[in-house]
This record gives structure tokens, C-alpha cells and sequence, in this order.
């Protein structure tokens, strides 16, 4: 078993705590940039409620800066999954594809995230690095 999964257990073992009073740890962990710690109290959010999209989406924030690409992504996807207009999910899911070098995919979701905010400069800057790469002068 993983030391974070295990960690995770042990919280919830030791005592009752809710899916909120985990996330909040979460946060606190990750704002902290403590992400091992975030990820088990993220995950012991998710295993007692995996409803909650904002869990998958600051999870996979945990993965991009621990460089697991791929599972940030499965997050980002999870968190789109449960709420459909999750623009930031779109976003950094789309900067993910842009550093795997998945431009088409990275294309697909900041388009998504432009229908939901045409005007959003982060979404656009990360259209223009994207265009870059597949342009056929690059």
C-alpha cells in the first residue's frame, strides 16, 4: 500500500471526520505545497464522497506538480465528468495535453473552455501556445 493511501486510512480510522473537513486539510496541504499530504486527504475525501468535482480537479493540481501528467489528467477528467462546465478543469487538462504533447486534445478542451468564456485570457493563451505547435511553420 501506498505511505499516502495508508495515511489515509489511518485518518480515517483514527477518527469521523467529513468529506469537508478532509477537503479543507486538503487544500491547507496543498496551498502549503505539501502534496503527499493533500493527496491522502484527498483521497480519503474522495473514498467517502467521489461526488465532489472540486476533489478530482485540486487532486490532479497535486499530480501536475508531483509530474504524473497522466493521472492529473484522469483527475481533470473525473472532475469534468461531474460537472460538465468546469472551466478550470478544461484548462489545465488542456495545459497537461500541451506538456504530453497532445495539441489536438489540448485544442479540444480550450476550445470547450472558450464556448464557456470567450473572453478568458488564460483560455486564450493557452489557444495561442497550442496553435503554435500544430501550425504547419512550427
Amino acid at each position: 500500500m501506498k505511505p499516502y493511501l495508508l495515511f489515509s486510512v489511518l485518518l480515517l480510522s483514527c477518527q469521523k471526520q467529513t468529506p469537508d473537513d478532509l477537503l479543507q486539510k486538503a487544500f491547507d496541504a496543498e496551498k502549503n505545497l505539501k502534496y503527499n499530504q493533500a493527496l491522502a486527504y484527498f483521497d480519503a475525501a474522495v473514498a467517502i464522497d467521489s461526488s465532489y468535482a472540486d476533489s478530482f480537479y485540486h487532486r490532479g493540481i497535486c499530480y501536475v506538480y508531483m509530474v504524473q501528467p497522466q493521472k492529473a489528467i484522469a483527475d481533470y477528467t473525473k472532475a469534468i465528468a461531474l460537472q460538465p462546465n468546469f472551466l478550470a478543469a478544461y484548462q489545465e487538462r488542456a495545459s497537461i495535453y500541451y506538456a504530453v504533447g497532445k495539441y489536438d486534445s489540448g485544442i479540444k478542451d480550450i476550445n470547450f473552455a472558450l464556448q464557456l468564456d470567450p473572453k478568458n485570457k488564460l483560455a486564450l493563451n493557452i489557444k495561442a501556445l497550442l496553435l503554435e505547435k500544430i501550425s504547419p511553420n512550427h
